[in-house]
């Protein structure tokens, strides 16, 4: 049996389609959005988490991960379990004041659809090592290349549970730890921007009854400014729904101290409040 020589023609044609695998392979980039609306839309649909980096044009620490560590291979996989936004912080100042961002680069992942209670937030350059390594962690990737495992908030599954099926007080008295707990992360909830997000874990919290309130209180002296400002804007909601007046004010702008002292103002009233019926 005679082998017929390959033409010219055939090989250069496989090798430029090999080449053009090469090229578009060794070419893939981090797509990043550049809206986090947009971004809240697309991680509610995929079900991926929200990576957000917050960067600006003059930052050079910024430039230099863009440049390196977001051209490494294993980043850049890393980076497909994620739905990534990049925001410049003299465009986007509100939403940089409201996830009080100070310094840049800064890197949080948000839960899918955008709730304000951070999987992981750090500061600062980072190379592909250091990048990989806290956000495999954030993510609880198994091994390299694994699929991401949403994490676990036990707490909250049972608290919504319980809400939906106005058992919430039944938890409160078995498993007082679990209900406190559940009832902090659903609070942090209060922290996304989209309205009707909002609406939806303000139904849970008027469910709950004066369980609630407690909870509300500790959202309000939270880290997060969106968390401290929703939590507020329900407590005002469940007290006008109660009719319920008070002098009593709250800035979530304040210092720490400030806030702190204020939540206390407001505990102290509605514990005594609660004593007083």
């Amino acid at each position: 049996m005679r082998i017929q020589p390959l033409s010219k023609t055939w090989v250069l044609g496989v090798m430029s389609t090999a080449m053009l695998f090469a090229v578009t392979h060794s070419n893939a980039q981090v797509v990043w959005k550049t809206s986090l609306p947009a971004a809240k839309q697309a991680s509610a649909i995929s079900g991926k988490p929200i990576l957000l980096m917050f960067h600006a044009t003059w930052c050079g620490p910024c430039k230099q991960m863009e440049e390196t560590t977001f051209h490494d291979a294993g980043v850049i996989k890393l980076l497909q379990n994620t739905t990534c936004v990049m925001l410049d912080v003299d465009k986007e100042e509100a939403t940089a004041r409201a996830f009080e961002v100070n310094s840049i680069p800064r890197f949080l992942l948000l839960p899918p659809g955008g709730a304000n209670a951070p999987l992981m937030d750090t500061l600062g350059y980072q190379d592909a090592e250091q990048f990989s390594a806290a956000l495999s962690s954030a993510l609880h990737l198994t091994s390299p290349g694994a699929a991401a495992v949403p994490p676990e908030n036990p707490e909250l599954t049972e608290v919504r549970r319980a809400l939906a099926d106005h058992s919430f007080d039944k938890l409160q008295q078995k498993s007082p730890t679990v209900a406190a707990a559940g009832m902090k992360r659903l609070v942090e909830e209060l922290g996304v921007f989209q309205e009707h997000d909002i609406d939806a874990t303000l139904a849970l919290l008027r469910s709950a009854g004066e369980g609630a309130f407690p909870a509300l209180f500790s959202g309000m002296n939270q880290r997060y400014l969106a968390v401290r400002t929703g939590s507020y804007r329900a407590l005002q909601t469940l007290l006008r729904e109660r009719h319920i007046s008070t002098t009593l004010q709250f800035d979530p702008w304040a210092s720490s101290s400030a806030r702190q002292h204020q939540v206390d103002l407001w505990t102290k009233w509605w514990n005594s409040r609660s004593n007083h019926r």
